[in-house]
Parts: structure tokens; sequence; C-alpha cells
């Protein structure tokens, strides 16, 4: 069995979607501004 790396992975697909429900706007914010810091790393 090959060892899965970055180098022979096939890459994604799909996009990932998050799907955010609830209610609070501090949440949503912060939930939110993290998204986009891991959005702008990656």
């Amino acid at each position: 069995m090959l060892t899965l790396n970055r180098s022979n992975f096939p890459g994604r697909s799909h996009p990932e979607k998050i799907i955010q429900f609830g209610e609070g706007n501090f949440l949503r914010a912060f939930v939110d501004w993290q998204l986009d810091l891991l959005n702008e790393h990656y």
C-alpha cells in the first residue's frame, strides 16, 4: 500500500463548504473571522 502524502495526493475535487446556523452575532463574527484567517493561510 502506498503511503499518502502531498506528492501523490490527487487533490480536492470539491471545495469545502461550511453552513452556519444559530443565533448570536459574536459567535458568527468570531467564526467568520477564524475561517477568513484559515482561508488566507491555506
